[in-house]
C-alpha cells in the first residue's frame, strides 16, 4: 500500500508539474500579449502617486481586463525577490482587501497553486470572492512575469457565502527596470479582471470601486516594501 500510495502521489505531482509548464507557459504568453495591446483606454490617472488605470474588453473571452501601471522606488531584482518571498505570502498583512491568502502548493520553483478570498464590499452587497490560482513565474530578458489563471484543487470546493471568481488567462504582474532609473526604480504593470456580475449596481460605480482598490493595492505594496527594506537595513547595520 505504501509503495502504491507513494507511486500515486508521484504520478499526481508529475501530472501537476506538466500542467504547470503547459498552462503556465500559455498564461504568460497571453499576459504578455495583453500588455502589448493597443486598445487600452485610460480610466484614471493618479498623477501625484504615479499610478494609471486603463481598461480593455476582450471580445474572445468576454472579459473586462484592467491594467494598473506604477513606478516603485526600488531596484527591479530586489523588488521581485521581496515580492515573491515576502509580500505574496504575507498579502493579508498589508492588503486590506484580502481576507485570506494561502500558498496551497509550491509545485515547482516557478509554479504555485494559491488560494485567495477577498473582503466583501459595499456593506456586504458585493460578496466575498474566492479564487484558486495557478501562479506561474517567468523571466524574459530583464522583465519578471507572474501570471495568474484560475484552476482547481482537491478540497477547495466553493464555500457558502463566497462567490467563486474566475480569473481569465492573460492576468498577471510584470516587473521591469524603469527606463530612466534602472538602478533605483521598477515599472510595475498589473493586469486583473473586473467582475461585472453584480445586479443593481451600475458599471460606472463598479469601475470606481475597482479603480480605488487597485490604487490602494499599489500604495500598500509600496509601503510594505519600504518597511521591509528599512527592516533589512537595520538588521544589516
Amino acid at each position: 500500500m505504501k509503495v502504491s500510495g507513494g507511486y500515486d502521489m508521484l504520478h499526481v505531482r508529475k501530472a501537476w508539474e506538466e500542467k504547470c509548464m503547459s498552462e503556465g507557459g500559455s498564461a504568460v504568453e497571453k499576459f504578455r500579449f495583453n500588455l502589448e495591446r493597443k486598445e487600452w483606454a485610460l480610466g484614471w490617472d493618479y498623477g501625484e502617486e504615479g499610478i494609471t488605470i486603463k481598461y480593455l474588453f476582450d471580445q474572445d473571452t468576454k472579459t473586462h481586463f484592467v491594467l494598473t501601471e506604477a513606478l516603485l522606488d526600488f531596484e527591479c531584482e530586489w523588488t521581485f525577490r521581496q515580492y515573491q518571498d515576502h509580500a505574496m505570502p504575507a498579502t493579508t498583512d498589508w492588503c486590506s482587501d484580502m481576507k485570506e491568502y494561502k500558498i496551497i502548493q509550491r509545485l515547482t520553483g516557478t509554479c504555485w497553486v494559491t488560494y485567495q478570498v477577498t473582503e466583501p464590499k459595499l456593506g456586504g452587497l458585493f460578496a466575498s470572492r474566492d479564487m484558486i490560482l495557478l501562479t506561474y513565474f517567468d523571466k524574459i530578458e530583464d522583465t519578471h512575469f507572474v501570471s495568474f489563471r484560475s484552476t482547481e484543487w482537491p478540497g477547495l470546493e466553493p464555500r457558502d457565502g463566497v462567490v467563486r471568481a474566475t480569473v481569465q488567462e492573460g492576468s498577471g504582474i510584470s516587473l521591469s527596470p524603469d527606463a530612466r532609473h534602472k538602478a533605483t526604480r521598477t515599472r510595475l504593470r498589473w493586469i486583473s479582471t473586473l467582475d461585472f456580475k453584480l445586479p443593481f449596481v451600475p458599471n460606472a460605480i463598479l469601475r470606481n470601486i475597482y479603480a480605488d482598490g487597485c490604487r490602494k493595492f499599489i500604495l500598500a505594496l509600496q509601503n510594505f516594501l519600504s518597511k521591509h527594506r528599512m527592516g533589512l537595513q537595520v538588521i544589516q547595520g
